[in-house]
């Protein structure tokens, strides 16, 4: 697929991307971390490439944050409308301090997301 394809994926994409990292953010800044915009790099800013399943051969979009325009991690888009997605946090829970959290995830359904912490026990 050529850069110009994988350009017009990302184009159609920009509104669902978009929500799944607003939506990841949303839980961050809720949970206490003030600085989510930071961590939650935009949709468009990350580097994109089209992921082929070996068992269906369906193209998904995938898209990974490396640090330098928000967090570090990853989002992929599947063609059928579902979304996974992960940013490391790396910190302690700033309200749980018991809480180490890894990272924050979406998934689900464009429509109907979900996201969550990562915690693990603090040491």
């Amino acid at each position: 697929m050529s850069e110009s394809d994988i350009q017009q994926r990302v184009a159609a994409a920009q509104t669902s991307g978009q929500a799944v990292c607003d939506a990841m953010r949303a839980t961050l800044e809720k949970e206490g971390f003030a600085d989510g915009q930071k961590r939650i790099g935009d949709f468009a800013v990350a580097a994109f490439e089209i992921v082929k399943d070996p068992f269906d051969g369906s193209e998904s979009l995938k898209g990974m944050w490396d640090g330098q325009n928000g967090g570090h991690g990853s989002i992929m888009l599947y063609p059928d409308g579902k979304v996974y997605a992960e940013v490391d946090v790396i910190q302690i829970h700033p309200n749980k301090p018991k809480w180490f959290v890894e990272g924050v995830t979406a998934w689900g359904h464009i429509d109907k997301l979900k996201t969550e912490l990562k915690l693990l026990p603090a040491l």
